[in-house]
């Protein structure tokens, strides 16, 4: 049996649920797509992406038979792919993509770094990115762009705890930004749903544990390095297949530790440990990672490489952000995190509307 492949969901379009046709299906975290085709895919000797095989679907032809007794558990892997009502939780209800509004409350952050760090800006900005449209706010109280210094737990609490007490008694979905346990156990107690965690389980060795106690949402990034240095020549064999084997690894470690897997959520994480060519492979084969079976959260907005590709720094990247925004959402992405939440909203809307 052969262990090592990939599936590749492909032919994604938007759904037309009052007359879906019979041959699409629906994807699991994002049911506002469906699609018909998976590809079947390896690792060549270069290390570059390979397709061997195209199966239609739903189809049980002997050819899907055949491939069956050839690749391991592919049969789980497609059903991994496919929307089930029995795999929604609560924060998941509604339409797909969820939009997550960025606020960083802190001094030094790469886009607006010092413009909320005031309590009272920052809780303005927070109802303004809801108004937008934003389904959860995912606050942070320390930087973690490339090169950021590391700031001191209690610092970082004092940032964020008053802006997220006055959000979650007014029922507002929260998102922490953070890499401490006991950050994470602060925020938990105010009603904070998600911690979206940076670090990749690296940083924090009682992480799992809070997680565990407090059943929350729990988004796991892939991270190889610390803030500081992390931009310092990453390098891969290939970026899919590391990304791939880290959440095999972590997940299988999440699930060992008793976790509920119904609450972990995945992100690539772009620009963390990456070169400009790693960015771009990642979201050419975002798709690949729709058959972990989980939910994918991606942040893209106003990167530095999107001013690299457009070969001006200074150049407003907000244009470039709504297209890759509506890239990954065709690609299956159920959390997006953005700073500009209306306009992501309006092109993502406004491109369903065009398709269905």
């Amino acid at each position: 049996m052969i262990n090592n492949y990939f599936l590749l969901p492909s032919d994604i379009k938007v759904a037309d649920k009052s007359n879906l046709e019979n041959n699409k299906i629906l994807l699991r975290y994002n049911n506002n797509l469906n699609f018909s085709l998976v590809y079947l895919c390896v690792l060549d000797s270069k290390k570059k992406v390979k397709f061997l095989e195209k199966i239609d679907l739903p189809d049980n032809n002997k050819k899907l038979k055949n491939l069956k007794l050839k690749y391991s558990n592919l049969d789980k892997r497609l059903k991994n792919l496919c929307y089930s009502k029995n795999v929604k939780p609560d924060l998941f209800k509604g339409n797909a993509p969820k939009l997550m509004g960025i606020l960083n409350v802190t001094k030094d952050s790469f886009y607006d770094g010092g413009r909320y760090f005031d309590t009272k800006k920052a809780i303005k900005q927070a109802y303004n990115l809801i108004q937008e449209g934003a389904d959860i706010i995912d606050i942070g109280g320390e930087s973690t762009r490339p090169g950021a210094s590391l700031v001191p737990q209690k610092e970082e609490v004092s940032r964020i705890l008053p802006v997220i007490k006055e959000l979650c008694k007014n029922n507002i979905k929260v998102s922490c930004d953070t890499r401490n346990s006991e950050t994470m156990k602060i925020v938990l107690d105010e009603g904070v749903q998600m911690i979206n965690d940076v670090s990749g389980l690296r940083y924090d060795e009682n992480t799992l544990a809070v997680i565990k106690e407090y059943n929350c949402y729990y988004a796991l990034m892939h991270s190889i390095e610390s803030p500081p240095t992390m931009q310092i020549n990453p390098k891969y064999e290939n970026v899919i297949e590391d990304l791939y084997s880290f959440f095999l690894k972590k997940i299988s470690l999440i699930e060992e530790k008793g976790l509920n897997r119904s609450k972990i959520i995945i992100d690539p994480g772009i620009g963390f440990g990456k070169n400009d060519i790693h960015n771009f492979q990642i979201l050419k084969y975002f798709s690949i990672f729709l058959d972990l079976g989980l939910p994918i959260l991606i942040g893209l907005s106003r990167k530095s490489f999107i001013g690299r590709f457009i070969k001006n720094e200074h150049v407003d990247r907000l244009p470039s952000s709504l297209a890759l925004a509506v890239d990954v959402f065709l690609k299956g992405a159920s959390f997006i995190r953005v700073h500009d939440v209306k306009g992501t909203k309006n092109a993502i809307d406004i491109f369903k509307k065009a398709n269905c």
